[in-house]
């Protein structure tokens, strides 16, 4: 997740449990809190989908990266082979198999080996008197369908991933939002006392977010400003 969204999340969950600690009589406050709480709650079932896609997409990854390498370097190259046996048994150059190469992307490999399969199938009968097994094929067959579910399931996840993190972006500016909005109304209500004041602007700050120091004007005297800026406070 990026980082600023993160640090926005982490800033809702600090205020709400500030605000829900310091109840108020005033109906637009409450509002306000309830906003802020039906949000954030919103934004973890977020988080859920977000990694629960990411992870989903990892794992289809690797089921397929092993399927495809059941799929080229035991059954079709054990198929190519035969084929070559094929080949010089019979003294011509059918059924031309010819093995895919390895780094072709997934799709070009998925092609290249349906092909090799509906030709291998066109010349079962030949294959089969160098030394086809009898399943060889449909267990060819069932692995490119394997490799078919597997490249469909990642694409599922890698689309619950992404809008998830869309959604996750949107929603972490909607608590910035609530938040700017009790920082208006918290710093009426604690304009007479500065603890309260300056622990909630700690509560509101977003750790790690920099805003760059301005330049001075053009002609203006003294040093340089410092690098690294200061820690801004939500929007």
């Amino acid at each position: 997740m990026h980082r600023a969204v993160r640090g926005k999340l982490e800033m809702a969950g600090r205020v709400l449990e500030f605000s829900k600690a310091r109840p108020s009589d005033d109906p637009s406050y409450e509002l306000v809190v309830g906003r802020l709480e039906d949000r954030l709650a919103r934004a973890k079932a977020l988080e859920l989908s977000f990694a629960g896609g990411m992870l989903a997409s990892r794992e289809a990854a690797r089921r397929r990266q092993r399927i495809r390498r059941v799929i080229h370097s035991q059954l079709l190259r054990y198929i190519v082979a035969l084929g070559d046996a094929a080949a010089f048994q019979e003294g011509g150059p059918e059924p031309q198999l010819r093995l895919p190469d390895g780094s072709l992307p997934h799709q070009d490999f998925l092609t290249s080996a349906k092909l090799l399969l509906e030709k291998a199938e066109a010349n079962r009968d030949l294959l089969a008197s160098v030394g086809l097994s009898p399943t060889m094929l449909e267990d060819l067959g069932k692995q490119i369908n394997a490799f078919e579910a597997e490249t469909a399931a990642l694409v599922l996840a890698r689309r619950e991933h992404i809008l998830a993190r869309a959604e996750l972006v949107r929603m972490a500016d909607e608590l910035a939002a609530s938040v700017a909005i009790l920082d208006g109304i918290n710093r009426y209500r604690y304009g007479n006392d500065p603890d309260t004041a300056a622990a909630w602007q700690t509560i509101r700050t977003i750790h790690g977010q920099v805003r760059p120091t301005a330049p001075p004007p053009a002609g203006s005297e003294g040093p340089p400003p410092e690098p690294g800026g200061t820690i801004a406070p939500a929007a």
